[in-house]
């Protein structure tokens, strides 16, 4: 699968709506990774029904493979454990 630019922390309240209903997304932690490591969190968080077309047109965009949906519960899982915690200062000699 092909790598690009994502968001890096979408979840319902980084999309938001412009004054004429236009979608926005805010707050981003920009990362280039696979595509479906934005949709981790929004899979697996409570949604509306209407959620579904934009998990539907992102699969089609992005060509995921048929059975994506099933990996997201995964990659949620082990979302804390992606990041290395920082290194301790060296002292200065």
């Amino acid at each position: 699968m092909r790598l690009c630019p994502t968001h890096g922390d979408l979840w319902r309240k980084n999309i938001v709506a412009t004054g004429d209903g236009a979608p926005v997304l805010i707050d981003p932690a920009v990362s280039y990774t696979w595509p479906e490591v934005d949709l981790s969190m929004p899979w697996c968080s409570p949604r509306p029904a209407v959620a579904d077309r934009f998990f539907a047109v992102h699969r089609e965009i992005a060509g995921l493979q048929d059975a994506w949906g099933a990996a997201e519960a995964v990659r949620e899982i082990v979302r804390p454990f992606r990041t290395r915690p920082a290194e301790p200062a060296r002292p200065e000699h």
